[in-house]
């Protein structure tokens, strides 16, 4: 009798413990995520274009509509403080959408580029932060990475962050801050060959070499570079010379793997010092279009008036450019 008491007992107290553990313990593990919910740090933005890339980051950080309009190929820093206590991580992350004008016709311009933009996000998610303590943070977003052509998108900014429980619950996430982006066309520029560069002197694109059988060889030679400075390559650049003060084009020219050309239109007679040359690049989808025009004359030196590439060797493979 006394051993099936102290079974019952036994029985007794674990059902008590379960339902207790099913009353108490488990809703508060259940509970525990909204617990840890994460606030949003304050963001600011600077926009910037590859021109000014190179001269650090300003303090002229603010709203997100500060930015204005950006090149499919410039940059945006996202400042924030960034508070992490012991255990804790913290990470960044970008969403990127293309607009869709169906969705907002209200709070968005009509797109200039069309509303042909395909349905994706691009996540963009940075190296999180472990170091304890509070910390400006500058997380620098290249544009051009994302792959992205001109047009109107929706932005979403998100922060996150761990605990010690985040191997049952991951990352918490704050609510994502939402803004508008508008990209446009990236800017071209031409280089001429820096192998031609003489005292630091940089060559132009369109050059002359003076034969001896009465006859002038005008080469048009140099890179088609994005704001990166990146080649761009199979790209249709088309070139003129002048004659008799009229433009005439000699042919088109397509841009080889790393953005270089060459090309050598041969005059024969007479040939104007003052010439000059033209090259244009019609721009595409992405980039700008470009209108180039320099002297094409003899190169000479001031001083001696000899020709500056009188022992010129054209090679036959292009240069790359590094």
């Amino acid at each position: 009798m006394e051993k099936q008491y102290s079974k019952r007992k036994v029985r007794r107290n674990a059902g008590v413990i379960l339902i207790l553990f099913s009353l108490c313990v488990l809703p508060l593990i259940m509970s525990i995520p909204s617990l840890l919910q994460t606030q949003s740090p304050e963001f600011t933005f600077l926009g910037i274009d590859r021109d000014n890339s190179q001269q650090g980051f300003s303090s002229d950080f603010g709203p997100f509509e500060n930015i204005g309009e950006l090149s499919i190929n410039d940059l945006i820093i996202t400042q924030y403080e960034d508070s992490i206590g012991l255990g804790e991580k913290s990470r960044f992350i970008y969403n990127i959408f293309p607009f869709n004008p169906l969705e907002d016709e209200q709070h968005i311009p009509q797109n200039p580029y069309g509303n042909n933009l395909f349905s994706f996000k691009i996540p963009t998610v940075f190296k999180y932060e472990k170091k304890q303590g509070t910390t400006t943070r500058n997380k620098v977003l290249d544009l051009s990475t994302l792959n992205l052509i001109p047009g109107i998108y929706n932005v979403f900014v998100t922060y996150a962050k761990s605990s010690l429980l985040s191997f049952l619950y991951g990352f918490h996430r704050a609510e994502p801050q939402q803004y508008i982006l508008k990209l446009t066309k990236d800017y071209v520029r031409l280089m001429g060959n820096p192998l031609l560069n003489k005292d630091d002197i940089a060559f132009g694109n369109v050059y002359t070499i003076e034969n001896a059988q009465n006859s002038w060889d005008v080469h048009y030679e140099g890179y088609l570079l994005n704001s990166k400075n990146e080649p761009l390559k199979y790209k249709t650049i088309e070139l003129f010379l002048e004659k008799q003060n009229h433009w005439v084009s000699v042919g088109k020219i397509i841009t080889n793997e790393y953005g270089y050309f060459h090309h050598v239109e041969k005059v024969f007679g007479s040939f104007e010092v003052n010439s000059l040359a033209k090259i244009i690049f019609e721009g595409d989808v992405c980039y700008e279009p470009l209108e180039l025009i320099e002297y094409a004359g003899l190169e000479t030196d001031l001083g001696t008036g000899e020709s500056l590439l009188k022992n010129i060797l054209v090679k036959k493979c292009p240069p790359m450019l590094t």
